[in-house]
């Protein structure tokens, strides 16, 4: 959830035009993705999705000019049940 957070800030950030903001906000859910997939909790094809998602996301950062970050936010959501029928 702090990931969706984070994600949710940067969103708001990149739409009010705080590019500074909004590139804050990514670092901190990189920061978060690595922790993630260092827990042995997160293992096979869960560990995997979540280091590919990491991949797509490093290359939105280094994107210009950045595209859309809702659909990253869904996906980000679907990985657990309790946040998968959230609507973006």
């Amino acid at each position: 959830l702090n990931m969706a957070a984070e994600l949710s800030r940067a969103r708001r950030a990149r739409e009010s035009g705080y590019r500074e903001d909004t590139l804050h906000s990514l670092d901190r859910v990189l920061e978060l993705l690595d922790l993630t997939v260092r827990d042995s909790r997160w293992t096979g094809g869960a560990r995997r999705e979540l280091l590919r998602f990491r991949e797509a996301l490093g290359e939105f950062y280094g994107a210009a000019p950045m595209g859309e970050i809702d659909g990253y936010l869904r996906v980000l959501l679907r990985f657990h049940p309790a946040t998968s029928a959230v609507q973006i």
